[in-house]
């Protein structure tokens, strides 16, 4: 099972880790980006999002789970694309933001707030900006979030329990998504990466 993500904003001072843990993620890229990625060249698999409200900034976008990749794999297939299945080693010295924990979207919520006011550039204003400002202030190297796939197929047991959105239910829409900063790379274990039949 995976360990929680947890966060606090308190200090950039390394702490000892006294706990470590591994969760296998899956990338989608260019069989060309794959094999640099395995040697641990990291360029060509940087989205730069900077300019997309709608993710997590500039890094190396992961999915939790191999379905997930394959859907992306599926999207892509307008050039020969692979999945590779990269462990993420991490250890409680780490900085995470979770998009997912309710406390930290009330801080990040504050956080946008300040941001908004007192910035005087106007570029670090925008939406799509704030998580890298987010990234590079507290020092925060994975980022975890969940994202809607409207289009995506929903079975129908699922699809039952999602007629009533009044109440809390499953859905099968919501994707959970990493995204794995510049300065923790080297969490990611590209020796032990392996490509994934996408079938």
């Amino acid at each position: 099972m995976n360990r929680p993500l947890e966060i606090t904003f308190t200090s950039k001072q390394p702490k000892k880790p006294t706990l470590e843990w591994c969760i296998p993620l899956f990338h989608v890229g260019t069989s060309k980006s794959i094999e640099e990625l395995k040697k641990g060249i990291f360029d060509s698999s940087i989205s730069n999002n900077s300019g997309n409200k709608n993710w997590l900034g500039k890094g190396i976008y992961f999915w939790d789970n191999k379905g997930n990749a394959r859907y992306w794999y599926n999207q892509k297939n307008s050039k020969p694309v692979k999945i590779a299945r990269v462990p993420l080693r991490l250890n409680d010295s780490v900085n995470y933001g979770d998009f997912t924990d309710c406390n930290q979207l009330i801080f990040f919520d504050k956080i946008w707030d300040s941001y908004k006011r007192h910035s005087n550039n106007k570029k670090k204003g925008k939406k799509e900006d704030f998580v890298d400002y987010l990234s590079e202030k507290f020092d925060i190297s994975v980022i975890r979030c969940t994202a809607v796939y409207p289009k995506i197929h929903v079975f129908e047991f699922i699809a039952e329990r999602m007629k009533e959105q009044s109440m809390p239910h499953i859905c099968g829409n919501v994707k959970v998504v990493y995204c794995i900063k510049k300065n923790f790379r080297n969490a990611l274990d590209v020796s032990n990466l392996s490509i994934v039949d996408a079938e």
